[in-house]
């Protein structure tokens, strides 16, 4: 004869990803802050992987983020240096 089930037993909890909302913040960031991004991608990453789960938004987020980063920073010294050597350039023309 098989026991029957006790009461108030309860189905196992859903557990949440607890980086999935800073994941989902730092792919929103691509398009207004991707310093921003790289941080929030970050602290969800390891927020995820901490909890036992993958961490892909997060991880998503902070590579896109760092490298438009990187790119923006490239760009301002680009900028920069064209900006300056034409500052340079004009002074020995006159």
């Amino acid at each position: 004869m098989s026991q029957p089930q006790p009461y108030g037993q309860q189905a196992p909890a859903y557990r949440e990803d607890p980086g999935k909302i800073l994941g989902i913040l730092s792919i929103v960031a691509i398009f207004f802050m991707p310093l921003v991004g790289v941080i929030l991608g970050y602290i969800g990453r390891k927020n995820s992987r901490e909890a036992g789960f993958s961490g892909e938004l997060g991880h998503i987020g902070f590579v896109i983020n760092l490298i438009l980063t990187v790119l923006g920073a490239l760009f301002i010294v680009a900028v920069f240096g064209s900006v300056l050597i034409s500052m340079m350039t004009q002074g020995n023309a006159g």
